[in-house]
Protein backbone atom coordinates (compact mmCIF):
# COMPACT_ATOMS: atom_id res chain seq x y z
CA UNK A 1 0.00 0.00 0.00
CA UNK A 2 1.24 3.68 -0.45
CA UNK A 3 1.70 5.65 2.25
CA UNK A 4 0.49 8.82 -0.06
CA UNK A 5 -0.63 10.68 3.12
CA UNK A 6 3.10 11.00 4.32
CA UNK A 7 4.47 12.59 1.58
CA UNK A 8 4.46 15.44 -0.68
CA UNK A 9 5.66 15.94 -4.27
CA UNK A 10 8.70 17.88 -5.89
CA UNK A 11 9.15 18.53 -9.54
CA UNK A 12 12.48 18.80 -10.55
CA UNK A 13 14.11 18.02 -13.92
CA UNK A 14 16.98 15.66 -14.13
CA UNK A 15 19.86 15.11 -17.03
CA UNK A 16 21.18 11.72 -17.54
CA UNK A 17 24.34 11.60 -19.61
CA UNK A 18 24.40 9.06 -22.48
CA UNK A 19 28.02 7.27 -22.19
CA UNK A 20 29.83 3.73 -23.22
CA UNK A 21 29.51 1.51 -20.40
CA UNK A 22 33.47 0.99 -20.22
CA UNK A 23 33.76 4.92 -19.22
CA UNK A 24 30.63 4.19 -16.63
CA UNK A 25 33.34 2.55 -13.90
CA UNK A 26 36.50 0.98 -13.82
CA UNK A 27 34.96 -2.06 -11.24
CA UNK A 28 31.77 -3.94 -11.59
CA UNK A 29 30.47 -4.58 -7.45
CA UNK A 30 28.00 -6.48 -6.73
CA UNK A 31 25.78 -8.09 -9.61
CA UNK A 32 22.95 -10.23 -8.24
CA UNK A 33 20.54 -9.82 -5.45
CA UNK A 34 20.91 -11.47 -2.59
CA UNK A 35 20.35 -15.18 -2.06
CA UNK A 36 17.15 -16.67 -0.71
CA UNK A 37 18.47 -18.39 2.09
CA UNK A 38 20.75 -15.65 3.30
CA UNK A 39 21.08 -15.02 6.75
CA UNK A 40 21.99 -11.53 8.05
CA UNK A 41 23.53 -11.56 11.33
CA UNK A 42 24.49 -7.70 13.85
CA UNK A 43 27.73 -7.32 14.53
CA UNK A 44 29.05 -8.33 11.00
CA UNK A 45 30.21 -4.78 9.79
CA UNK A 46 27.01 -4.90 6.80
CA UNK A 47 23.78 -4.23 6.61
CA UNK A 48 21.28 -4.83 4.23
CA UNK A 49 19.48 -2.63 1.51
CA UNK A 50 16.47 -2.86 -0.15
CA UNK A 51 15.60 -0.97 -2.93
CA UNK A 52 11.88 -1.32 -5.04
CA UNK A 53 12.74 -1.09 -8.48
CA UNK A 54 9.71 -1.98 -10.28
CA UNK A 55 11.10 -1.97 -14.19
CA UNK A 56 13.44 -4.93 -15.32
CA UNK A 57 16.17 -2.16 -15.47
CA UNK A 58 19.95 -2.48 -14.75
CA UNK A 59 20.72 0.03 -11.65
CA UNK A 60 24.31 1.57 -10.60
CA UNK A 61 24.82 2.35 -6.92
CA UNK A 62 28.35 3.83 -5.51
CA UNK A 63 29.31 5.58 -2.15
CA UNK A 64 29.53 9.11 -2.12
CA UNK A 65 30.10 11.92 0.18
CA UNK A 66 27.26 14.37 1.05
CA UNK A 67 28.26 18.16 1.08
CA UNK A 68 25.58 19.87 2.01
CA UNK A 69 23.04 20.48 -0.97
CA UNK A 70 25.88 18.46 -3.04
CA UNK A 71 26.79 14.88 -3.11
CA UNK A 72 30.49 13.74 -4.66
CA UNK A 73 30.19 10.55 -5.78
CA UNK A 74 33.06 8.46 -6.51
CA UNK A 75 32.27 6.41 -9.79
CA UNK A 76 35.58 4.42 -10.40
CA UNK A 77 34.39 1.66 -8.45
CA UNK A 78 30.94 0.27 -8.53
CA UNK A 79 29.22 -1.07 -5.04
CA UNK A 80 26.52 -2.74 -7.34
CA UNK A 81 25.49 -3.09 -10.93
CA UNK A 82 22.34 -5.15 -10.20
CA UNK A 83 18.88 -5.86 -12.00
CA UNK A 84 15.88 -6.26 -9.15
CA UNK A 85 13.91 -9.81 -8.89
CA UNK A 86 10.65 -9.41 -8.64
CA UNK A 87 10.65 -5.56 -8.03
CA UNK A 88 13.26 -5.11 -5.47
CA UNK A 89 16.98 -5.00 -5.44
CA UNK A 90 18.08 -7.24 -2.24
CA UNK A 91 22.10 -5.95 -1.45
CA UNK A 92 24.53 -6.95 1.92
CA UNK A 93 26.61 -3.21 1.69
CA UNK A 94 28.97 -1.57 4.31
CA UNK A 95 27.22 1.14 6.61
CA UNK A 96 27.32 4.50 5.55
CA UNK A 97 25.94 7.33 7.44
CA UNK A 98 26.53 10.64 8.28
CA UNK A 99 29.10 12.05 5.63
CA UNK A 100 29.42 9.17 3.61
CA UNK A 101 26.52 8.03 1.90
CA UNK A 102 25.34 5.50 -1.53
CA UNK A 103 23.72 7.20 -4.44
CA UNK A 104 22.20 6.34 -7.75
CA UNK A 105 25.28 6.54 -10.19
CA UNK A 106 23.20 5.49 -13.61
CA UNK A 107 20.24 3.41 -15.09
CA UNK A 108 19.89 1.13 -18.03
CA UNK A 109 16.90 1.16 -19.28
CA UNK A 110 17.13 -1.65 -21.25
CA UNK A 111 18.14 -3.88 -18.11
CA UNK A 112 20.87 -5.65 -19.76
CA UNK A 113 24.80 -4.78 -19.86
CA UNK A 114 24.48 -2.82 -23.70
CA UNK A 115 26.87 -0.01 -24.70
CA UNK A 116 24.19 2.63 -23.61
CA UNK A 117 24.03 3.49 -20.45
CA UNK A 118 22.19 7.39 -18.69
CA UNK A 119 24.55 8.89 -16.20
CA UNK A 120 24.12 11.00 -13.43
CA UNK A 121 26.28 14.28 -13.75
CA UNK A 122 27.92 16.99 -12.57
CA UNK A 123 24.76 20.03 -11.24
CA UNK A 124 21.58 17.17 -11.69
CA UNK A 125 20.22 15.25 -8.72
CA UNK A 126 20.15 12.03 -7.75
CA UNK A 127 18.71 9.87 -5.34
CA UNK A 128 21.40 9.70 -2.17
CA UNK A 129 20.85 7.67 0.55
CA UNK A 130 21.96 6.45 4.02
CA UNK A 131 22.65 2.64 5.12
CA UNK A 132 22.64 2.71 9.27
CA UNK A 133 24.74 -0.06 10.42
CA UNK A 134 23.29 -3.45 11.55
CA UNK A 135 19.84 -2.78 10.09
CA UNK A 136 18.13 -4.09 7.11
CA UNK A 137 16.79 -0.52 5.92
CA UNK A 138 14.17 -0.09 2.75
CA UNK A 139 14.87 3.61 1.05
CA UNK A 140 11.93 3.23 -1.72
CA UNK A 141 10.88 2.25 -4.93
CA UNK A 142 11.54 4.09 -7.84
CA UNK A 143 8.72 3.45 -10.65
CA UNK A 144 8.90 4.10 -14.08
CA UNK A 145 5.76 5.62 -16.35
CA UNK A 146 5.97 6.63 -19.91
CA UNK A 147 4.20 10.14 -20.42
CA UNK A 148 5.18 9.90 -24.66
CA UNK A 149 7.50 8.91 -27.06
CA UNK A 150 10.77 10.60 -25.78
CA UNK A 151 9.75 11.40 -21.85
CA UNK A 152 10.10 9.23 -19.26
CA UNK A 153 8.74 9.63 -15.50
CA UNK A 154 10.30 7.94 -12.55
CA UNK A 155 8.76 8.61 -9.43
CA UNK A 156 10.49 8.18 -6.03
CA UNK A 157 7.87 6.57 -3.85
CA UNK A 158 7.50 4.67 -0.62
CA UNK A 159 5.76 1.30 -0.12
CA UNK A 160 7.07 0.13 3.54
CA UNK A 161 4.35 -2.77 3.81
CA UNK A 162 4.97 -4.01 0.25
CA UNK A 163 8.48 -4.37 1.03
CA UNK A 164 8.33 -6.05 4.47
CA UNK A 165 5.77 -8.22 2.83
CA UNK A 166 8.34 -9.34 0.18
CA UNK A 167 11.48 -9.60 2.65
CA UNK A 168 8.63 -11.63 4.88
CA UNK A 169 8.31 -14.04 1.93
CA UNK A 170 11.54 -14.10 0.24
CA UNK A 171 13.72 -13.92 3.04
CA UNK A 172 12.23 -16.00 5.80
CA UNK A 173 16.32 -16.23 7.61
CA UNK A 174 16.87 -12.68 7.90
CA UNK A 175 15.12 -12.38 11.18
CA UNK A 176 15.51 -8.84 11.73
CA UNK A 177 12.57 -6.66 11.18
CA UNK A 178 12.98 -3.98 8.47
CA UNK A 179 13.55 -0.71 9.31
CA UNK A 180 12.24 2.75 7.23
CA UNK A 181 15.33 4.67 5.66
CA UNK A 182 15.29 8.01 4.22
CA UNK A 183 16.54 9.09 1.03
CA UNK A 184 17.52 12.43 -0.43
CA UNK A 185 18.16 14.52 -3.95
CA UNK A 186 21.19 15.87 -4.07
CA UNK A 187 22.97 17.60 -7.00
CA UNK A 188 26.20 16.08 -7.95
CA UNK A 189 29.30 18.39 -7.84
CA UNK A 190 31.90 16.04 -9.66
CA UNK A 191 31.74 14.41 -12.83
CA UNK A 192 31.10 16.93 -16.15
CA UNK A 193 28.13 16.32 -18.50
CA UNK A 194 28.52 15.72 -22.21
CA UNK A 195 26.10 13.98 -24.66
CA UNK A 196 22.75 14.76 -22.77
CA UNK A 197 19.33 13.39 -22.45
CA UNK A 198 16.55 15.26 -20.08
CA UNK A 199 14.16 12.97 -17.95
CA UNK A 200 11.36 14.74 -16.01
CA UNK A 201 11.07 13.04 -12.53
CA UNK A 202 8.12 13.84 -9.95
CA UNK A 203 9.83 12.73 -7.08
CA UNK A 204 7.80 11.92 -3.99
CA UNK A 205 10.06 12.50 -0.53
CA UNK A 206 9.04 11.68 3.02
CA UNK A 207 8.09 14.81 5.02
Amino acid sequence: MRESGMYRCVMCNMKWVLIFIVFLSSGCGIRSNLERDATFQTGEGYSILVLGMRSPYRVVICEGWDTGDFWRGNFEWNVANVRPKDNYIVLKVKPRTGKKIYGIASIDPEGRDGMNFFRVCKGRRSMTFEVPPDEVVYVGDLVRRQISKDESIINIEYYFDDAKAFMEEYYPNIKQPLTRGRHSLKKLINYPCHQQQTMIIPVVIPM
